[in-house]
Order: C-alpha cells, then structure tokens, then sequence
C-alpha cells in the first residue's frame, strides 16, 4: 500500500537529508515536501497525505499552527514532529493538539522506527474503514427522563460515525440528535410547551422539571432511539411518550425558517442538518435521515 507522506521543515540541508533517505528506504511511498506551514497546508490541501512530518520553529506559520489546521480540518491525517531538541513543553503541546508522536532529527534510527510505526498505524486504520464501511449497524437505546443520559446516547452513536470514517458527518449529526432528544424530553415526555420554558428562569424550570419528575403522569416516561449507519444513509427514529407535536410538513427553505419563529430552534436545526425529517401521525416519533 503506498502513501502519500509530506515532510515539513525550514531547513533545507534537514529536508533533503531526510527526503533522501526516504527515497532510499522507503521509495514505494509518495514524497511531498515544503518549508513553513502555510506551504505545507496548501500541499495538504492538494494532495491529502495520509502522513505529515513537520518541525516546529518555522516562519510564516509555524508546526503547531500547522498541527491545530490539520486537526480541524484533516482529522484522518497522523502527524509527527521533527524536533532539533528535545522541548518539552513544545512536544507536549503538539501532542496536545493532534501529533501523534516525535522525532529528535537527525536520528535517523529512530525516526525510521517510529515512522515505520505510525505507517503501520494508519495501513491498518485504512484496512479497518475499509472493512467497516459496507457494513450496516443498528443501535437501540431507551433511556429515562435525565437529561445527563443523552450526551451518552449522542456520544456512542458519534462513535460509530467515527469507526466508520464518517467524521465528516459528526457534526451535523450529534447537533440535529442533541435537538430532537431535548425536545422529546422536555416537550414530548415532560409535557412542557415552548411558552413555558421560555417563561421560566433557570431556577424556576429547575424546580417544575424536579416536580413533574416525582408526578405519576411523567415520572416513568421513557424515550427509545433507534439508529441505523448504512453506506448509503444514516436514519435516526425518536420516540417519546408524550401527547405529541402538532407539525406541519416542510416544502422550502421559506417555511423553515418561518417554523423556527412558531416552533423554536431546535427544528430548525434538525432540518438544516438532515436531508429528511418526518413525524408519525400523533406527533410523539421525529424520522430524520441523512443521506451519504
């Protein structure tokens, strides 16, 4: 399997010695390389390496803006730093915000073994998604009237996403999950209307949520999620078990945000996020569907 690695350093005499070797050692593998971040980052964006190595004290943009772009935007990529001297602070710093190893340069015994290692990494990372990426998941979940318990429920499902190289996707989807399970919490099974929670302060809505808690009406409502991550679409069914959401299909974008006057903000975001977005009939189950 060949890869595509970019080396990063401002020092030309360093870049080419270990450009060099690589060719020597390595010379199934794509070599790019570059003097300062801001170059590195447009390589980065023309040719996605799977692998960067970079240094640290760099002008224009220097190896740790570098590492926090990479992060942000290229998540899949592994990074490793070339270091002159061992910095701590710096290393940790990296490390802190996305490299996955170092490298004192130019210790080229070393650096061989750990690049060898972070290759392996990612072949077997790309071997994996692979594996996974046909296949289909289904997750159930039913959990009480906490509030805590849907960050886990947001949290195991985005995980799934993240297993399966979806990391685009996480965003839009741990955002539209968080929306819909509040609702059903708050106004499916907790009865509230948007009026009320807008009217109480914090603390007031504090207390009526303990009280509706300790209420036979509400107390042991229960909300069932049902996931299911296909190549070709991830669908997310919430049912609470309240009396329901008076709704009105959706035809444009007008509409939309004319519903988030009437209906708030949690729906408009679950419709800017995914592709589809269907109730039952009583309005207590909310269908939303991304497609891929």
């Amino acid at each position: 399997m060949n890869l595509k690695i970019l080396i990063v350093d401002d020092d030309l005499i360093i870049l080419k010695l270990i450009s060099d070797h690589f060719k020597l050692q390595m010379s199934q593998h794509e070599i790019f390389t570059a003097t300062n971040g801001q170059e590195a980052f447009a390589l980065i964006k023309e040719h996605q390496p799977e692998l960067v190595l970079t240094d640290i004290n760099m002008p224009v943009m220097n190896g740790l803006e570098l590492i926090k772009n990479i992060r942000i935007f290229y998540p899949e990529t592994i990074v490793v730093v070339l270091s002159a001297v061992f910095e701590p602070q710096i290393i940790f710093d990296a490390l802190k915000n996305g490299a996955r190893d170092y490298v004192l340069k130019p210790d080229f015994k070393s650096f061989f073994r750990i690049v060898d290692k972070a290759i392996r990494y990612i072949k077997s990372n790309i071997y994996i998604k692979d594996a996974v990426s046909n296949m289909s998941e289904r997750l159930e979940f039913e959990i009480s009237n906490d509030v805590r318990l849907i960050g886990g429920v947001v949290r195991k499902i985005s995980g799934s996403l993240k297993e399966r190289g979806l990391n685009y996707f996480i965003t839009d989807v741990t955002t539209a999950l968080d929306e819909a399970l509040v609702n059903a919490l708050f106004y499916g099974n907790l009865g509230f209307t948007r009026e009320e929670i807008d009217n109480y302060s914090t603390t007031d809505l504090r207390l009526v949520v303990a009280e509706r808690l300790r209420d036979d009406k509400y107390k042991n409502r229960k909300i069932k999620v049902l996931a299911e991550i296909t190549p070709k679409f991830l669908r997310f069914k919430i049912t609470d078990e309240g009396d329901g959401y008076k709704w009105q299909p959706l035809t444009d974008k007008e509409n939309l945000y004319s519903m988030a006057e009437e209906s708030g903000h949690g729906l408009l975001m679950i419709n800017l996020y995914m592709s589809n977005v269907e109730f039952n009939e009583k309005g207590n189950e909310i269908t939303m569907t991304l497609e891929l």
